[in-house]
């Protein structure tokens, strides 16, 4: 069985995060992309919103296939803050397994009454555990 490890990381620096950030939630604009959709903000590590935007769930809940390892890779470079991305890359099995379970309950929640919603919460379920499974 696939089972979560303690997580061994000091925490960042506290900045305001958006919590909920995917790709339904940019816009481009004549000087660049902008994050919108700002219902719950919080101050917090900015490793959580990368994890978000990177989750294979947020890819498939906004429409799109899940990111390949080098887009990943890809976003990381280009985002570039070492200190950030290495928390990240202890943080990430916490974040999935977190949204692993929102999947999940929503998947259930909806089965009855928006089974295509169900149907695209499972696909999130099972590619987050096909993704834990080579990361946690």
């Amino acid at each position: 069985a696939i089972r979560p490890r303690p997580i061994e990381t000091a925490p960042g620096p506290r900045r305001l995060i958006h919590t909920d950030f995917g790709p339904g939630n940019l816009i481009a604009g004549a000087d660049g992309l902008k994050a919108i959709d700002w219902q719950c903000p919080a101050s917090g590590d900015t490793a959580e919103d990368l994890a978000a935007f990177l989750s294979p769930a947020f890819q498939i809940l906004y429409g799109r296939k899940p990111l390949t390892a080098s887009e990943e890779a890809e976003f990381l470079e280009a985002y570039g803050e070492a200190e950030t991305i290495e928390r990240l890359r202890r943080l990430r099995p916490f974040y999935d397994w977190r949204m692993a379970a929102y999947c999940a309950m929503r998947q259930a929640h909806f089965a009855t009454t928006r089974p295509d919603a169900s149907e695209r919460y499972r696909w999130s379920v099972d590619a987050l555990l096909e993704s834990l499974g080579g990361r946690s």
